[in-house]
C-alpha cells in the first residue's frame, strides 16, 4: 500500500509534489511579498527621517522627500499585487491539478473505494476539502519566506546602521511574535482540526443521505429524528470550532500586546542613549523600523491557524488519492481480445477485504472455488438466490477485484494481464440498479458512444423495446433525465443503461439483473432483442428469477458462492435438483 501522509512535514511535501508542475510563479509570489514588506519598512523609515529632520531644522528638500514617499508606495502597492496575482495563480492552477488527480487516483480503485466509503463524505472531500487546501499555496508559502527574510534583513541593516542594541531587542521581540506565539497549542488545535473535518465530512454524509432518501424519511416519519441527528454532529463542529477560536484568539490577544511592547522597549532602551552615541533620528528610525517590519511576523500566526484546516482538507484528501488500487495495472499489458472471445473461470475463490472504510474484518468467501466455462457467442444464465455470489462472478469477470486464488480469462487471457482500458473494450456490465446521468437520453447514450448518430441511438434503444417515440419518452431522444434517473422510471432508467451497453459493442455483455424492473411483457421483449446479439457477442445473465434461463443456452446454478448445478435449461428443469426448486418456487 502507498505511504499515505499524516504528519505537516509529510502533508506538506505530498501537496508541493502534487502540485510542482504549476508551483514556479510562487517563487516571484515570494520575491514580490519580500520586496513589498521591504519596501513598507523603507516607507515608514523615510517618512520618519523627514519628519524627524524637519523637526530639527535639518535641511531637506520637502519636494524630493514627498516624490521618494510618493515612488515607495506606488512601488509597494505594486510588489503587493503582483504578490497576490502571482499567488493565487498558482493556488487556483494547483486546486485545478487536484482536482484531477483526486479523480485519476480515484477511478482505478473503483467501485470498491467508492462503495467502501460515504457517499457525501467522499464528495466532501473532492469539493470542499480541496477548496480548504487553497490556504497552503495562496496564503502561507509565500509569507513564511518572508517572515524569515524580512526580519533578518531588517535586523542586519539596523544593526549596521541605526543601533545593535535596538537591532537586537526587536529581532528577539520579531522572534516571539513570530515564532513561540504562533505554535501555542498548535498540537491541540492541528488534532481539532483533523476531528472538525471528519465531523464535517459525516454531516456532508447525513444530509446527501436525508436530501436523496426524503421520500422513506417522510414515509417513515423519522423527520425528527434526522433533523436531531444532524444537530449532534453540529454540536460536535461547533464544539472543535470554540476549542480552535479560544487558542486564536490567545495567540492574536499575545501579538497584539508584543506589538505595541516591542517597539515600546526599544524606546525604552535607546531614550537613555540620546545624545549619548544615538540620535534622536536614530531612535525615531528604530522605533519605525520594528513597527514597520510586524506586519510580516504577525503573518505566520494569522496563516498557521487556517494551515491547520488545510493540512487537515489535505490528509482527508490523501487517503484517497495515495491509498493502493484495488487491482493493479499490469507493467506490459496483454493485447486486448477481438471478436468473438469466451470467458472462464478456474477455482476462482474469493473474499471481500476488510479495512479502515468497512469497519470490519475480511469476510468468510463469498466464491469458493468457482469454474465455469462460457464459450464464444454463447448465451449463459447464472441464477440463484439473493446472496448466493451471482453478482460477485459478474465482478470478478470485469475485473473489480482479483480473485484471491484461482483465475479469470477472456479469450484466453488472464484478466490481470489487460490494461484497464483494454479489458473496458473487451467487457461491459451493466449493473441491476444503474446510474444515469442528469441530462438528457442522447447525453447518456452518447457516453458510451459519443461519435454514434441519432439512427445508431434509436437503434439501440428498439433492441431493448425502448420507443424514444412513445408517449413515456415526451421529447425523444431529447427527455431530460433527472438527479439520480429521476424522470424516467425505474425500467426505462434499465433500458436505457442496456442501450449504452450495445453501442459499446464490446465482445462480452455480462448484465446483472437487467430486467428485474420490468414486467413479463417488456421482459420477454427485452430478452428477445438481447438474444439476437448472440452469437456476436458472448451474453453473461445474472438473475435471481429462474424465468430469466428461458432465453440462456446454458444455466449454471449458484449457492452459497459454488456452481452447483448446470446443464440446459430443459435438462435442469427435469432433474429433481436447485433448478426445479428454484422454478417451482418462482412458481
Amino acid at each position: 500500500m502507498s505511504a499515505i501522509p499524516s504528519t505537516r512535514r509529510e502533508l506538506m511535501g505530498w501537496l508541493v509534489r502534487v502540485a510542482r508542475p504549476v508551483m514556479s510563479p510562487l517563487a516571484a509570489s515570494a520575491v514580490f511579498r519580500i520586496a513589498g514588506q521591504l519596501l513598507n519598512v523603507a516607507l515608514f523609515v523615510s517618512a520618519a527621517s523627514a519628519v524627524t529632520a524637519l523637526l530639527s531644522d535639518a535641511p531637506r528638500t520637502m519636494a524630493s522627500q514627498l516624490w521618494i514617499l510618493v515612488g515607495l508606495a506606488l512601488l509597494k502597492a505594486l510588489c503587493a499585487y503582483l504578490e497576490q496575482y502571482t499567488g493565487h495563480f498558482v493556488a487556483f492552477k494547483a486546486l485545478a491539478r487536484l482536482r484531477s488527480y483526486f479523480y485519476d487516483r480515484l477511478e482505478p480503485q473503483a467501485p470498491a473505494a467508492v462503495q467502501g466509503r460515504a457517499s457525501g463524505d467522499l464528495l466532501a472531500r473532492a469539493t470542499k476539502d480541496i477548496d480548504r487546501i487553497e490556504t497552503f499555496f495562496a496564503h502561507t508559502i509565500a509569507p513564511a519566506v518572508a517572515a524569515v527574510v524580512v526580519p533578518v534583513a531588517v535586523a542586519i541593516w539596523m544593526a549596521l546602521a541605526v543601533d545593535p542594541l535596538s537591532a537586537l531587542i526587536a529581532f528577539v521581540g520579531w522572534l516571539a511574535v513570530g515564532v513561540i506565539v504562533p505554535f501555542l497549542g498548535w498540537k491541540s488545535t492541528a488534532a481539532g482540526a483533523r476531528k472538525l473535518r471528519y465531523e464535517r465530512g459525516a454531516l456532508a454524509h447525513h444530509v446527501t443521505d436525508s436530501v436523496q432518501g426524503t421520500e422513506d424519511v417522510m414515509a417513515f416519519g423519522i423527520q425528527q429524528r434526522r433533523l436531531d441527528q444532524m444537530r449532534g454532529y453540529e454540536l460536535q463542529i461547533g464544539k472543535h470550532l470554540i476549542g480552535h477560536a479560544n487558542w486564536t484568539a490567545l495567540r492574536r490577544g499575545l501579538n497584539a500586546c508584543l506589538q505595541f511592547l516591542v517597539p515600546g522597549l526599544v524606546l525604552l532602551a535607546g531614550a537613555g542613549r540620546v545624545d549619548n552615541g544615538l540620535t534622536i533620528t536614530d531612535l525615531v528610525v528604530a522605533v519605525v523600523a520594528t513597527s514597520a517590519t510586524m506586519p510580516a511576523v504577525l503573518a505566520v500566526e494569522e496563516f498557521i491557524g487556517a494551515l491547520d484546516n488545510a493540512l487537515s482538507a489535505a490528509h482527508a484528501v490523501a487517503e484517497v488519492t495515495e491509498a493502493a488500487p484495488i487491482v493493479a495495472e499490469p507493467a506490459s499489458p496483454a493485447d486486448p481480445p477481438r471478436g468473438r472471445v469466451g470467458v472462464d473461470l478456474t477455482d476462482v475463490t474469493f473474499a471481500y477485504p476488510g479495512g479502515e472504510h468497512t469497519e470490519e474484518a475480511a469476510s468468510s468467501p463469498v466464491l469458493n472455488n468457482v469454474s465455469l466455462s462460457v464459450a464464444p457467442g454463447e448465451v449463459v444464465a447464472l441464477v440463484g438466490v439473493s446472496g448466493s455470489g451471482k453478482s460477485t462472478i459478474g465482478a470478478m469477470i470485469a475485473r473489480f477485484w482479483d480473485p484471491d486464488s484461482g483465475a479469470v480469462t477472456i479469450g484466453g487471457t488472464d484478466v490481470s494481464e489487460l490494461s484497464e482500458a483494454g479489458l473496458r473494450n473487451a467487457v461491459t456490465l451493466v449493473p441491476q440498479r444503474p446510474f444515469l446521468f442528469s441530462g438528457t437520453v442522447r447525453e447518456n447514450l452518447l457516453m458510451a458512444a459519443p461519435d454514434s448518430a441519432d439512427e445508431a441511438l434509436i437503434r439501440a434503444c428498439s433492441s431493448v423495446a425502448l420507443d424514444v417515440n412513445s408517449e413515456a419518452l415526451p421529447a425523444g431522444l431529447d427527455t431530460q433525465i433527472g438527479e439520480l434517473g429521476g424522470g424516467v422510471s425505474g425500467g426505462q432508467r434499465q433500458r436505457i443503461a442496456l442501450a449504452c451497453a450495445l453501442l459499446r459493442e464490446t465482445p462480452v455483455l455480462v448484465l446483472d439483473e437487467v430486467t428485474s424492473d420490468l414486467d413479463s411483457e417488456t421482459e420477454a421483449a427485452v430478452a428477445e432483442g438481447l438474444r439476437a446479439l448472440a452469437p456476436e457477442r458472448t451474453l453473461i445473465f445474472i438473475a435471481h428469477r429462474p424465468a430469466t434461463a428461458l432465453m440462456a443456452d446454458r444455466v449454471f446454478v449458484v449457492d452459497q458462492g459454488r456452481i452447483i448445478q448446470a446443464g440446459t435449461q430443459a435438462e435442469l428443469a427435469e432433474a429433481d435438483g436447485p433448478f426445479a426448486k428454484l422454478m417451482a418456487r418462482a412458481g
